[in-house]
């Protein structure tokens, strides 16, 4: 599920993916500038889900968060 944040007067985004409630929480922070971390979250991220909820942060610059970074 896609999660808008307000953060320092911007609007950023997380994705949450998971398959129970109340598993672990893994991070995933992108790579570089201008990385999309969403788009990771959907292939590399789908078999961590069964172990973990997998939350993944578009940092400003980056994917939906593009315009925070403007």
């Amino acid at each position: 599920m896609l999660h808008p944040l307000p953060i320092h007067g911007t609007t950023q985004f997380i994705a949450v993916r998971g398959a129970r409630p109340g598993a672990p929480v893994l991070l995933w922070l992108a790579g570089g500038p201008g990385a999309p971390a969403l788009a990771w979250l959907r292939v590399a991220g789908a078999p961590l889900e069964r172990h973990a909820a997998v939350v993944a942060w578009d940092e400003p610059g980056a994917g939906k968060s593009w315009r925070a970074g403007r």
